[in-house]
């Protein structure tokens, strides 16, 4: 079975703070963010499909060469979806966040074998407690 994968990448990334899309931010090993999400399926995918902004193909191109394909993504990230669906040529699609570089090869291979036998898979892995709780002193 042909697997594709799907990477919408046609945010803003405006949240991160950066003074650029996050995608594009510097990773500690020297890759980009994007570059680090996407390659994370090379072992396993037949194509991987980019979404990008409409300013963006060129650099997002610049990055891969042709280890992918670069459609331009909408407004909103369904569409982007969409319009990376719609230029998906594989039995098995795979949709994955650019904005998410750690994916492992174990939640990547989980998620083919559920869509083998079940028909669908959606990855889920446990919570980390992050939150501090904080308590403001007692007005007197």
């Amino acid at each position: 079975m042909r697997i594709s994968v799907v990477i919408p990448a046609a945010g803003k990334g405006r949240r991160a703070g950066f003074s650029e899309n996050k995608i594009f931010h510097l990773l500690p090993d020297g890759r980009t963010v994007l570059e680090r999400a996407a390659s994370a399926f090379f072992p396993f995918a037949d194509e991987v499909i980019i979404a990008a902004d409409p300013a963006e193909e060129g650099r997002v191109r610049a990055l891969f060469g042709a280890r992918v394909r670069v459609v331009t993504g909408g407004k909103t990230r369904t569409e982007s979806v969409r319009r990376a669906l719609e230029a998906a040529t594989g039995e098995i699609v795979l949709v994955h966040d650019a904005a998410r570089p750690y994916v492992s090869e174990a939640v990547i291979r989980d998620c083919i074998a559920s869509v083998k036998k079940y028909g669908s898979g959606i990855p889920a892995l446990p919570t980390a407690d992050t939150c501090l709780l904080y308590t403001s002193p007692s007005p007197r």
